[in-house]
């Protein structure tokens, strides 16, 4: 079963060209894929190492992205919307 994995980067942006290159951390990137759960759980050190390849291929002269962590999504989440519209209108009234 193929569940969602999230892979955070974080961004750096280019300030100076590419023969002088000034990076500035810029925040986080997420990115997405979609793997068997169990490479992670049985293959745990070479999928970090594809991870770590993949998020930094993403990069080019004017964006660089470090890979710092993952999480994998088992279950889809649940949405709570209207659970909270509800709860909102009950707050605004107080």
């Amino acid at each position: 079963m193929k569940n969602k994995v999230f892979l955070t980067a974080r961004r750096r942006e280019n300030y100076g060209d590419e023969h002088s290159p000034h990076w500035k951390i810029k925040g986080a990137t997420k990115f997405i894929i979609e793997i068997d759960a169990d490479l992670i759980l049985y293959d745990y050190q070479n999928q970090l190492d594809m991870f770590r390849e993949l998020v930094e291929q993403q990069g080019n002269s004017h964006e660089h992205f470090e890979f710092i962590d993952y999480k994998v999504e088992f279950h889809e989440p649940r949405d709570i919307t209207k659970e909270y519209d509800k709860l909102a209108r009950e707050y605004k009234d107080v």
